[in-house]
């Protein structure tokens, strides 16, 4: 397999999707998904007011799934949140990145908050195995939502029906994960796998034509903690 991160995603796209993920160990780039960066020092402190589950409670490169919602208690978005050392990442389907950055600006007003977009500098990787051997070369994660650092790259255990992994990393660090994984016998597979996973997990999504549409109950957004009602 070549280095070049685009030659990867470029062979995904030939290779029929493999359902049958309990069977071996798979990596999938997810160019379906975008990332936008949340920073400055009152962001937590807005971020706690406008999204649905409870911000304050996370910890340094921990993860929760969460939404945003419109006046009228309708989702605009869902997404996995995640705190840094200094700053929260949201990874949402790549179609949502303009129109959640947008919406949100409208409420920073004169917060000392920045909304960026981050989906050209950072890229995400699916990596699903049927057991839970560690990878020699990384460090992952053994709790769900619990992510896992290493220099400029995190993974994160999500729930499932198998064993997954979300990992963030900028793209050339990406493009050596995925040759290691190659010469280690992972089999690379079709983004619609991770999306599979997700259903099966009962995560739900909001896309461009969903949006504004349900509320967090209509979609089960409370049932896999992703609401939280008791937030200050």
């Amino acid at each position: 397999m070549t280095h070049s991160w685009q030659s990867i995603v470029e062979q995904q796209q030939t290779i029929s999707p493999n359902f049958n993920i309990k069977a071996t160990a798979f990596f999938m780039p997810l160019t379906q998904l975008g990332v936008l960066k949340i920073a400055g020092e009152e962001c937590q402190n807005l971020l706690q007011n406008l999204f649905t589950n409870d911000v304050a409670s996370l910890s340094i490169n921990q993860a929760q799934l969460s939404g945003f919602c419109n006046a009228k208690g309708r989702l605009f978005a869902i997404f996995l949140l995640i705190r840094r050392q200094d700053y929260f990442h949201i990874i949402l389907p790549k179609s949502m990145c303009a129109l959640l950055q947008q919406r949100l600006t409208m409420y920073v007003l004169r917060s000392k908050v920045t909304i960026s977009d981050q989906t050209n500098d950072l890229v995400c990787v699916g990596l699903t195995q049927a057991n839970n051997n560690q990878i020699e070369f990384l460090s992952l994660s053994n709790n769900n939502y619990q992510g896992h650092e290493d220099n400029d790259s995190l993974n994160i255990k999500l729930p499932g029906t198998v064993n997954r992994w979300l990992y963030i990393s900028p793209q050339d660090k990406a493009d050596k994960l995925c040759q290691t994984l190659d010469e280690q016998q992972w089999q690379l597979t079709s983004e619609k796998v991770w999306d599979l996973l997700d259903i099966e997990a009962g995560l739900p999504m909001i896309f461009p034509e969903s949006k504004e549409k349900f509320t967090p109950q209509q979609v089960n957004l409370d049932l896999v903690n992703g609401v939280s009602f008791n937030k200050g």
